[in-house]
């Protein structure tokens, strides 16, 4: 896929801050960035089912053929997702938490037999 002026989720500031090639003195400059990417990372997966359910197979396919290499994408996608589902909790709250541990089984399901509509 060819550098556009567009962008993803990330911005270019974002991507070399997450590569350590730019620091801030200030840690709240870091907190503040952090906040950011993790609301527009919430965004865009709230926008998966959007598409799943009203995005055209025509259209997803267009998308396929702009990616330079579209299994690598999806793998790294599933990385993404599964390092996500299966982090550690950190507190008892989250411990105990149904919700995360449904989600957790049901998308090693999803890989394990496929995802099916």
């Amino acid at each position: 896929m060819e550098n556009s002026d567009t962008r993803g989720i990330l911005t270019e500031t974002d991507r070399k801050w997450l590569k350590g090639e730019v620091e801030y003195e200030q840690r709240q400059t870091a907190a503040k960035r952090r906040a950011q990417i993790r609301e527009r990372v919430a965004l865009a997966l709230q926008d998966f089912k959007m598409l799943a359910d009203h995005w055209p197979q025509e259209e997803s396919q267009k998308v396929l053929e702009e990616l330079d290499d579209p299994e690598r994408s999806a793998s790294e996608i599933i990385e993404f997702l599964y390092l996500f589902l299966n982090e550690p909790a950190t507190d008892a709250e989250q411990m105990i938490d149904e919700g995360a541990t449904d989600q957790a089984v049901a998308f090693r399901q999803a890989l394990r037999r496929g995802i099916q509509n």
